[in-house]
């Protein structure tokens, strides 16, 4: 994503030079685009960066913990709206997920911002401003495909139900979702294979080498049954969360539950006199998230993003029961959550910090560094890391044209060389090395026949460099 968003800003192609695309091709499987275009426009005014790079992420982050407050002070008031606001900003989640440019972590504020432009609208030409957040908020993650027209169906219902909203102003928000959907719409159909890929001056809708539309399958439900394993401690990355606190503390789970069980019995309490509450707003988007992400494959806490605000909300509404209807005072639950927003804290900015991820190597960019004096070389890369090549163009990025046209492909759209890079694939190995070349492996049967072939050999950040 970072190397289209420099090329977006530089050239107005991604890097395989389809003019700005709706949907972005990434690593043949597809990213939705919203992300990348964030990104453009910081690397425009702050340069190309980490830091431009993940300032989307946290500014959006930023601004979810000012959205819950107005939310949460539209439907409980000012004291409920602080803590609400208070849950998000210490929340594992937020923090994590604010720190690490990933494109779908968007959604969770754009369905946020949605709700509360739709909770909040009063005159007609409102529901043209929500109908347009709504729209974009399907270009922050593929799955918002599924889980928009679920929450809408559901939040539509009960805004009749309670005369909340007219059939005109259901309409006047339908036409700026419909014209936005009608690109992505386009897109499926272009990767279902019944339309060619459409690329124009302005904009391209591309041909994905993988469509991956078998993720998603009620077939997936009876494998899922450690869903809420994955959603609320960990799901297999270990860059999503820290088991040891979960994604919003273990001890918000009661929390939660108590939130949740006083919302419903709210309902059925109320529901005769067809009153209007934003907490039924709220469960229907965590429901419909949940819907959603239930018949996912691999279902993990980014793919879930959207869900946390909805349970940070409920856990804000059980945390202020217990003080308002219980009389539990607020000072322990205060003391628990600030020792475990304390912990955590201790844990991520430093044991966390010092570990290696999957997909954050930055010790592969040091290398990249390290040989800026052999640029003039072949240089080839057999290393356990995936797709190692764009940590090559995120060192040094290079005119996307430049990139497209000196790369060569093999089958699914893997990537061999481009320039004077060379890259192995997983599991191969060493064969015939040219002694003109330079070599970086981890890997120790390289290691042995570079080693036997009396190449030199250096050690840096854990790679070994071998040349003649």
């Amino acid at each position: 994503m970072a190397y289209d968003a420099w090329s977006l800003a530089n050239y107005g192609v991604d890097r395989y030079t389809n003019p700005y695309p709706v949907y972005l091709i990434n690593f043949d499987g597809g990213q939705s685009a919203l992300y990348a275009y964030c990104t453009m426009f910081c690397i425009k005014i702050f340069g190309f960066s980490l830091w431009a790079i993940r300032l989307p992420a946290v500014f959006f982050g930023c601004l979810s913990m000012i959205c819950i407050y107005l939310l949460a002070k539209k439907a409980k008031g000012k004291s409920f709206a602080i803590l609400a606001m208070l849950l998000v900003a210490i929340c594992p989640w937020e923090i994590m997920q604010s720190r690490f440019g990933l494109d779908c972590n968007l959604m969770g504020f754009f369905m946020l911002l949605a709700i509360y432009a739709l909770v909040s609208a009063k005159k007609t030409w409102h529901y043209l401003i929500v109908g347009v957040i709504f729209g974009i908020t399907l270009y922050t993650y593929i799955l918002s495909y599924i889980i928009l027209p679920i929450f809408l169906c559901l939040t539509i219902a009960y805004l009749l139900w309670t005369k909340k909203i007219t059939w005109k102003q259901i309409l006047i928000m339908g036409i700026p979702i419909a014209l936005l959907a009608i690109p992505l719409v386009l897109m499926l159909l272009v990767n279902m294979g019944l339309l060619p890929e459409i690329q124009l001056s302005f904009t391209t809708i591309p041909k994905l080498p993988l469509f991956r539309q078998g993720e998603i399958s009620f077939r997936n439900i009876m494998e899922n049954s450690h869903i809420l394993e994955n959603l609320l401690s960990k799901d297999g990355f270990e860059f999503t969360s820290i088991p040891e606190y979960g994604t919003i503390y273990y001890l918000s789970i009661p929390f939660l539950l108590f939130g949740i069980i006083l919302q419903i019995k709210q309902w059925i309490k109320t529901h005769k006199e067809k009153q209007f509450d934003i907490g039924m707003v709220m469960l229907f988007a965590g429901i419909s998230v949940f819907l959603c992400i239930i018949c996912v494959k691999t279902p993990t806490i980014y793919k879930a993003n959207a869900i946390y605000i909805p349970l940070l909300y409920f856990t804000a509404m059980g945390i202020y029961a217990c003080i308002r209807q219980i009389h539990i005072t607020i000072l322990p639950i205060m003391l628990m959550y600030i020792i475990s927003f304390i912990l955590f804290c201790n844990s991520y900015f430093s044991i966390f910090g010092e570990k290696d991820f999957y997909c954050f190597n930055d010790d592969l960019i040091s290398v990249m560094e390290h040989l800026e004096k052999y640029e003039d070389k072949e240089i080839y890369f057999n290393v356990p890391v995936e797709k190692p090549y764009i940590y090559t163009l995120l060192y040094h990025p290079i005119s996307p044209y430049e990139f497209y046209h000196s790369a060569t492909f093999e089958d699914k759209g893997v990537l061999r060389s481009y320039k004077n890079y060379y890259f192995y694939d997983k599991g191969e190995t060493v064969q015939n090395p040219n002694e003109e070349a330079i070599y970086i492996t981890k890997f120790k049967q390289d290691v042995d026949l570079l080693r036997q072939m009396n190449f030199k050999e250096e050690i840096y950040e854990g790679y070994f460099i071998f040349y003649q």
